[in-house]
Protein backbone atom coordinates (compact mmCIF):
# COMPACT_ATOMS: atom_id res chain seq x y z
CA UNK A 1 0.00 0.00 0.00
CA UNK A 2 1.24 3.51 -0.78
CA UNK A 3 0.53 5.83 2.10
CA UNK A 4 0.32 9.62 2.07
CA UNK A 5 0.52 11.72 5.22
CA UNK A 6 2.98 12.53 7.99
CA UNK A 7 5.69 10.15 9.14
CA UNK A 8 7.30 10.51 12.58
CA UNK A 9 10.25 8.70 14.11
CA UNK A 10 10.79 8.21 17.84
CA UNK A 11 13.48 6.21 19.63
CA UNK A 12 11.23 3.14 19.58
CA UNK A 13 8.57 3.62 16.90
CA UNK A 14 7.80 4.64 13.38
CA UNK A 15 4.46 6.50 13.46
CA UNK A 16 2.37 7.38 10.42
CA UNK A 17 -0.73 9.57 10.38
CA UNK A 18 -2.52 10.18 7.10
CA UNK A 19 -4.61 8.49 4.46
CA UNK A 20 -4.25 5.64 1.99
CA UNK A 21 -4.19 6.56 -1.69
CA UNK A 22 -6.17 4.76 -4.33
CA UNK A 23 -9.84 3.83 -4.52
CA UNK A 24 -11.61 5.59 -1.74
CA UNK A 25 -9.22 7.50 0.51
CA UNK A 26 -9.38 6.27 4.06
CA UNK A 27 -7.81 7.63 7.21
CA UNK A 28 -4.88 5.56 8.37
CA UNK A 29 -2.95 5.66 11.61
CA UNK A 30 -0.05 3.31 12.17
CA UNK A 31 2.39 2.90 15.04
CA UNK A 32 5.09 0.34 14.41
CA UNK A 33 7.77 -0.62 16.94
CA UNK A 34 11.17 -0.54 15.26
CA UNK A 35 11.70 -4.10 16.49
CA UNK A 36 8.79 -5.18 14.26
CA UNK A 37 10.60 -4.03 11.11
CA UNK A 38 12.05 -6.99 9.20
CA UNK A 39 13.54 -4.86 6.41
CA UNK A 40 13.64 -1.28 5.22
CA UNK A 41 14.89 -0.23 1.80
CA UNK A 42 14.80 2.76 -0.50
CA UNK A 43 12.20 2.65 -3.25
CA UNK A 44 11.18 4.63 -6.29
CA UNK A 45 7.86 5.99 -7.44
CA UNK A 46 7.03 5.94 -11.15
CA UNK A 47 10.09 3.63 -11.46
CA UNK A 48 12.46 6.63 -11.53
CA UNK A 49 11.86 8.99 -8.59
CA UNK A 50 13.91 7.92 -5.54
CA UNK A 51 11.50 9.23 -2.90
CA UNK A 52 10.05 6.17 -1.18
CA UNK A 53 10.85 3.92 1.75
CA UNK A 54 9.67 0.33 1.58
CA UNK A 55 9.09 -1.37 4.93
CA UNK A 56 8.38 -5.05 5.50
CA UNK A 57 7.26 -6.02 8.98
CA UNK A 58 8.02 -9.30 10.75
CA UNK A 59 4.35 -10.19 10.13
CA UNK A 60 4.93 -9.81 6.37
CA UNK A 61 3.05 -6.53 5.92
CA UNK A 62 4.48 -4.37 3.14
CA UNK A 63 4.28 -0.60 3.43
CA UNK A 64 5.55 2.20 1.21
CA UNK A 65 6.07 5.73 2.47
CA UNK A 66 6.69 8.51 -0.05
CA UNK A 67 8.67 11.40 1.39
CA UNK A 68 11.34 14.01 0.88
CA UNK A 69 14.95 13.35 1.83
CA UNK A 70 14.56 9.59 1.57
CA UNK A 71 18.21 8.82 2.27
CA UNK A 72 18.21 10.93 5.44
CA UNK A 73 15.11 9.08 6.66
CA UNK A 74 16.65 5.69 5.85
CA UNK A 75 19.83 6.58 7.72
CA UNK A 76 18.02 7.87 10.79
CA UNK A 77 15.59 4.93 10.95
CA UNK A 78 18.47 2.45 10.64
CA UNK A 79 20.38 4.29 13.39
CA UNK A 80 17.35 4.11 15.71
CA UNK A 81 16.83 0.43 14.86
CA UNK A 82 20.48 -0.33 15.70
CA UNK A 83 20.21 1.58 18.99
CA UNK A 84 17.01 -0.30 19.87
CA UNK A 85 18.74 -3.62 19.11
CA UNK A 86 21.68 -2.70 21.37
CA UNK A 87 19.29 -1.66 24.12
CA UNK A 88 17.45 -4.99 23.89
CA UNK A 89 20.71 -6.97 23.92
CA UNK A 90 21.85 -5.29 27.14
CA UNK A 91 18.63 -6.15 29.00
Amino acid sequence: ATLSGALYLTNKRLVFVGHMLGGSASKKELSLFLGQVASITGGKTALIVPNAIDVVTEAGDQLRFVLRNRNEWLSEIRNKMAAADKSRDSE
